[in-house]
């Protein structure tokens, strides 16, 4: 019985874990590291409307979903960004904050 309501324990808290973090890996994949790191000081709901403000024209999230007009308009908006290469460190840092709840459920859980 007590391995089977840690099982759900550790299952409810890396759901919770991968609800809140997800949040924080869009905006990293954005190329907006300062709007990530203010989430992490306020609890993640600077990452809540972070998410729905456009990404930077050389970020992973744009490259990749953005159409060529959407990415033009993005490219005026930060014409200091247009040339440079994406941040390869968004991309790592985003799959180790969505590798976080994997950490932190059962972590929590097993308290």
């Amino acid at each position: 019985m007590f391995a089977a309501s840690l099982l759900g324990a550790v299952a409810l808290y890396t759901t919770v874990f991968a609800v809140v973090f997800w949040r924080g890996a869009v905006v990293l994949l954005e190329g907006r590291t300062g709007l990530f790191w203010a989430g992490v000081l306020l609890a993640s709901l600077v990452w809540l409307v972070a998410m729905f403000v456009l990404a930077r024209p050389n970020g992973f999230w744009a490259r990749r979903f953005y159409g060529p007009d959407k990415l033009r308009k993005r490219q005026a908006r930060y014409p200091h960004l247009a040339g440079k290469a994406p941040g390869r460190i968004h991309v790592i840092g985003a799959g180790l904050v969505a590798l976080c709840p994997l950490v932190l459920g059962p972590l929590v859980a097993s308290l």
